[in-house]
């Protein structure tokens, strides 16, 4: 036998959606970007370079060692850290990026080897771990509560 279901609110539910919701979402979308920024952006441990006559050194750029012992370098790096932003659309979406140059290759579809090896998260690998671990959930239900208060 079927249970009785006695669903209340439609009316505000659809005065609500009928209105600008937006208001309400980006903060939800902007709050998602950063989760995502806090699994990706994250460096994880530099290696050694004592052996190597060529290396990239994180706020730098790359380096070399000399025949006398000496380093040698140039000074390159557009620091990966510093250069996230997230940015709110019209069309209510927001846009997760880097301005360093060299991002896709530390972060994202064209990440190298390299990067990998070493530990470097990538977008695709980010957005997993904020879907499976629930944040991204968490936020648009906190969203939604405030849009559509529901009593539980």
């Amino acid at each position: 036998m079927a249970e009785n279901v006695e669903i209340t609110g439609m009316k505000e539910l659809a005065r609500k959606l009928s209105g600008d919701i937006q208001g309400g979402i980006q903060p939800a979308l902007l709050a998602i970007a950063a989760a995502l920024q806090n699994v990706i952006a994250p460096y994880p441990p530099a290696p050694s370079y004592q052996n190597r006559k060529r290396w990239y050194e994180r706020g730098y750029g790359n380096r070399w060692r000399r025949k006398d012992g000496s380093k040698g370098g140039r000074k390159t790096s557009q620091f990966l850290n510093r250069s996230w932003y997230s940015e709110p659309r019209a069309d209510a979406t927001v846009v997760l990026g880097n301005r360093a140059t060299y991002a896709p290759w530390v972060h994202g579809t064209k990440q190298t080897r390299v990067n990998q090896e070493y530990g470097w998260v990538n977008v695709a690998t980010g957005k997993q771990r904020v879907v499976q671990d629930g944040t991204i959930t968490r936020i648009i239900d906190t969203a939604l509560r405030k849009i559509l208060p529901i009593e539980e």
